[in-house]
């Protein structure tokens, strides 16, 4: 996906979708459920189960994140660093650049331990399949129960993050150049808002 816009950059933002048919026909809500198997609320920092955070366990700092993921229009296809720097821009009044790649390399203490997804962590891969992903990589949004939040060729999507691992890792050319992770300075975990620099 290409570059992400930089600080004070204006763009027109088409309508986007905050839920998308995926794979087996699913709708898949950003709201999540209420209440999850996975994890317990007083979790944190990789005890939250095979899924992930629930979004039952968010704090308020990541329910303000999902919020504006979903108020957050599609930017046009291969711009998927675009959208997720405008949903925190949206959410914060501050963002990031660089393209899915560049995200993917900025994340500190990277992990493929689905246990250790948080709510508001970069997903990101190096490389994927496509003529912009193999240049520019890819990269989503946690938010929570399982999924990610990302900008497609085709739109906003909400997508299991086995189906986003299963894209991402095998056909991808560096098949293991995926993970997730708080950007610097982004940690949501601690419940306070990302602030600029």
């Amino acid at each position: 996906c290409a570059m992400g816009f930089g600080s004070g950059e204006e763009e027109t933002v088409t309508t986007g979708v905050s839920t998308m048919m995926i794979g087996d026909d699913t709708a898949y809500s950003y709201l999540g459920s209420s209440s999850s198997e996975d994890g317990d609320a007083g979790d944190s920092g990789g005890n939250w189960g095979e899924n992930g955070q629930p979004s039952s366990a968010a704090n308020d700092v990541q329910k303000k994140l999902i919020e504006a993921a979903n108020s957050t229009g599609w930017p046009g296809a291969s711009l998927c660093a675009t959208w997720t720097s405008r949903v925190f821009r949206a959410a914060f009044g501050v963002s990031f650049n660089g393209d899915g790649g560049d995200q993917y390399r900025m994340i500190q203490n990277k992990s493929q331990d689905k246990s250790d997804l948080e709510i508001g962590m970069i997903v990101a891969c190096a490389a994927t399949p496509t003529k912009a992903g193999r240049k520019y990589g890819h990269t989503a949004i946690y938010i929570g129960d399982g999924m990610v939040m990302e900008s497609l060729n085709t739109g906003v999507a909400i997508t299991p993050i086995d189906d986003w691992i299963r894209i991402h890792s095998s056909k991808s050319r560096a098949p293991n150049s995926y993970g997730w992770g708080w950007l610097p300075g982004f940690d949501l975990s601690t419940n306070q808002e990302p602030t600029k620099d």
